[in-house]
């Protein structure tokens, strides 16, 4: 894809789009098409709950996302310090004969 319809497109979507009803849609669609006052509330309250339900689940993935993160920080902490402790080690032919007399256990 050319670099002109990218940023044709970046440009576009920089204007933020609201994924919601119009007051038009609202009026005359979802709360105007219920001919009674008792019905137009229990089209407010389920489109209440509707969107209640999108925000519970923005925020559990919200939360699940955050503890995959910590285990990936976890990871690589454990890993650095493995690295840490590689880079440690003497170098030379006789490292693990070094060690080994070295052990407090010797």
């Amino acid at each position: 894809m050319s670099t002109e319809i990218m940023e044709r497109i970046n440009k576009i979507l920089e204007n933020e789009l609201s994924e919601r009803h119009s007051y038009f849609q609202l009026k005359y669609f979802v709360i105007g098409k219920e001919p009674t006052l008792q019905g137009k509330m229990w089209q407010c309250i389920r489109e209440l709950r509707s969107r209640k339900d999108s925000l519970d689940s923005t925020e559990i993935q919200n939360h699940e996302l955050n503890d995959k993160k910590e285990l990936i920080d976890i990871k690589i902490e454990k890993n650095n310090m493995i690295l840490k402790s590689i880079e440690n080690l003497p170098l030379g032919g006789n490292w693990m004969q070094e060690s080994m007399e070295s052990s407090p256990d010797n």
